[in-house]
């Protein structure tokens, strides 16, 4: 319930429940019949549907991101539709790494350090994902969803940029051509 309540997601009313519920068997030892087992999972099957399209909430992909412009085209062999991106001054930038279970930091002067998920206790995600979370459940900057392909993509992009791989114009950081017409 913490968890739930941290990141400013509604339904308490139905956790509790379920949890009440838990409890009850957890610590009374009493075994559920198969009709309420059913209950409880399609309640909670209901529950997970109803949050991910209540709070059209996607993976953190990147945290501190200075991204500035990102444009689409045409799917690429790898996966991605990048076409175009555009970053603002170097920062230090988290890249959750869903698929390996990674967190990545890239430092402003490229420096990487990589740690696994499970090196991480709740609290400590809890603490790094829950405020990019809770801006987007309260409609700020809700970001941008892309694709796994798209990300690994970006991070890319973001890595050649932030190791000098990159030529300023105006007020604008743009990756040079990769000679598939993308920036």
């Amino acid at each position: 319930m913490d968890v739930i309540r941290q990141l400013g997601i509604q339904h308490e009313a139905i956790v509790d429940v379920m949890t009440s519920a838990r409890n009850e068997y957890e610590h009374d030892y009493i075994v559920p019949t198969a009709r309420v087992v059913r209950a409880h999972l399609h309640a909670a099957q209901l529950w997970i549907e109803k949050s991910y399209t209540a709070y059209e909430f996607h993976p953190i992909g990147f945290a501190g991101l200075p991204l500035v412009g990102i444009g689409a085209g045409a799917r690429r062999p790898n996966g991605s539709a990048l076409a175009r991106v555009m970053f603002g001054e170097p920062q230090p930038v988290l890249f959750f790494w869903n698929s390996k279970k990674q967190l990545l930091t890239v430092k402003a002067d490229g420096v990487e350090e990589c740690r696994d998920f499970k090196s991480f206790d709740t609290k400590e995600m809890l603490r790094l994902e829950a405020p990019y979370i809770r801006r987007m459940l309260a409609g700020g900057t809700g970001g941008t969803a892309l694709n796994e392909a798209s990300l690994r993509d970006l991070l890319e992009r973001y890595r050649r940029w932030v190791k000098g791989d990159y030529v300023r114009k105006g007020e604008e950081w743009i990756l040079p051509s990769d000679g598939a017409g993308t920036f």
